[in-house]
């Protein structure tokens, strides 16, 4: 952040990002170990605000194209997994944990793949872009650009239920 505002001030950004490191420097020395020790113990409100966050960033830098959407997903798997072995939870705690961050995930990921498919189809130039962009022979109908939505969408969700499942079970039985 201090980068980033040294460079909108028109400040030398060096001094920014020195500072940006020092003050990254202090806070982990003051906070890390804290975080560290109640990493899976943080309140599920602050886990869902970390999920949409990420899964707005990675929509935006990938602008508008939710293939690697399934990540936040994914790494919640993961999250689950660790916290149901260091606490030593059940199968049962573990499996509807795991079923509550799916079913959240999967939510997150089609609004994520609607927002997508909006910007697509709004878009005039959509055909003619991924035309371009994969050297197609052919011209994309909006049918066929329909079924490039849709099937695409199906088989994020299931690509990330699916790696979501294995992720958590292997790390969950790791003891």
């Amino acid at each position: 952040m201090f980068w980033f505002i040294f460079y909108l001030a028109k400040w030398n950004m060096l001094i920014g990002a020195i500072l940006g490191l020092l003050t990254t420097i202090i806070l982990n020395i003051f906070f890390m170990k804290k975080l560290i020790n109640n990493f899976y113990n943080f309140n599920k409100i602050w886990l869902i605000i970390i999920h949409l966050f990420f899964s707005i960033c990675i929509f935006g830098f990938f602008m508008g194209v939710p293939v690697f959407n399934i990540l936040p997903g994914i790494f919640g798997s993961i999250y689950v997994g660790k916290q149901a072995r260091i606490r030593n939870d059940n199968v049962e705690t573990f499996q509807h944990n795991l079923k509550i961050v799916n079913i959240f995930s999967i939510i997150v990921l089609i609004f994520m793949c609607f927002c997508s498919a909006y910007l697509a189809l709004s878009d005039p130039y959509t055909a003619s872009n991924l035309e371009g962009m994969f050297n197609l022979s052919f011209s994309l109908t909006s049918a066929m650009l329909w079924m490039i939505i849709i099937f695409g969408g199906i088989i994020l969700l299931l690509v990330q239920y699916v790696a979501s499942m294995i992720i958590a079970k292997r790390i969950y039985k790791k003891r």
